[in-house]
């Protein structure tokens, strides 16, 4: 059986950056995307 902690971390480890990332494309785009956690298009 699979930790789930270590699962976790493993897909933590592997998402985080590349969701963080395409954060900062969006932000660098629009600077004013993200406003009260609402996307602004």
């Amino acid at each position: 059986m699979v930790n789930p902690y270590r699962a976790e971390q493993l897909l933590r480890k592997r998402l985080v950056p590349r969701f963080l990332a395409a954060m900062q494309a969006l932000e660098n785009k629009r600077p004013c995307l993200m406003r009260n956690g609402q996307l602004i298009g």
